[in-house]
């Protein structure tokens, strides 16, 4: 028994364990530009809820008027409808929206810059596949960069399964017995990243009229109606984000698709395309780039009038 106890006793002491390494995370946009996104988001709204108030209280006095540069100044010789001067208290409260709206554009140009410098002068793999989807008409900066940060550039993928599944744009089918029910899409992942999807989807409608995808979304959807075509561009949106993981991965073009000659002016850091000429729609002009939110029906939109023309026989030009 002593025995046993000395030999329990002088038993080597097991050595400290190490700690597990801790696993990579996956960069986020937000790593990039911290809340770039929601602040651009943001600061739209606002401008937008300014130039509203503006017009709104110009059209109180019977008055209309274009919110450009030189506007203060154009108060001076502004007439209400009646033919009378502008109140002067009226004027001012004028004067001090439109200084908050300078206010707000000057923040938007700055959290532009910020989100467009690490695009056009990062080395790494998530700016360099961003500017790889700038080249690509209709997908603007900020949907670039979230894309690169959060699958395309940080992730890989063996079939478009795999990334249907991350964004929760696969269906969910029921199946019970003899009962078959289909219960919408997953919604999986982040519901920021459909969002944008969703509005990538609808830019593609517009700003790519030529492509295979469109022709498929205007076909199949365009004329049953509003509701149909917002099914349908859920549908677009996963399309689109394989297409675009093909084009990123192997440098397959989407069929029909068209591809800008991108170049990069050092004045704001943003954007500047020049359409490529096999394009057939409208030329837009670099004041005229697809922004980042925009919402209406692509059968109205400019770029989409060439091709409704060609439909009914005429010149396309």
């Amino acid at each position: 028994m002593q025995a046993r106890a000395v030999s329990a006793s002088s038993t080597v002491p097991a050595p400290p364990m190490t700690p597990a390494p801790k696993r990579a995370t996956t960069v986020s946009i937000t790593a990039i530009a911290p809340g770039t996104v929601i602040v651009i988001a943001t600061v739209r709204e606002d401008r937008t809820r300014v130039r509203y108030r503006i017009q709104s209280l110009l059209a109180t006095q019977g008055i209309r008027l274009e919110l450009r540069p030189g506007f203060v100044a154009s108060l001076a010789a502004a007439q209400t409808g009646d033919g009378r001067a502008l109140p002067e208290a009226f004027r001012v409260r004028l004067e001090h929206e439109w200084a908050h709206l300078d206010a707000i554009e000057a923040r938007m140009t700055a959290v532009t810059t910020a989100r467009d410098e690490p695009i056009a002068t990062g080395t790494d793999r998530v700016a360099a596949v961003a500017r790889q989807l700038c080249q690509m008409r209709g997908v603007a900066e900020t949907r670039a960069a979230v894309f690169s940060a959060e699958l395309f550039g940080t992730r890989t993928f063996r079939n478009g399964r795999q990334l249907g599944a991350l964004m929760g744009r696969v269906p969910v089918p029921y199946r019970c017995d003899q009962r078959v029910q289909d219960q919408g899409i997953s919604k999986a992942g982040r519901a920021e990243l459909r969002r944008i999807s969703l509005q990538l989807a609808w830019c593609w409608v517009r700003w790519q009229p030529t492509s295979a995808l469109t022709q498929w979304f205007l076909t199949r959807f365009g004329p049953a109606g509003g509701r149909s075509q917002r099914i349908g561009i859920v549908a677009v949106a996963r399309k689109l984000a394989i297409a675009l993981w093909q084009y990123v991965e192997h440098g397959i073009v989407p069929e029909g698709a068209t591809v800008q000659a991108v170049e990069r002016f050092a004045a704001h850091g943003r954007v500047h395309s020049l359409v490529a000429s096999r394009s057939r729609c409208v030329r837009v002009p670099p004041v005229q780039e697809p922004s980042d939110r925009w919402s209406g029906s692509p059968l109205r939109s400019s770029a989409c009038l060439p091709l409704v023309r060609h439909r009914h026989g005429g010149d396309h030009g």
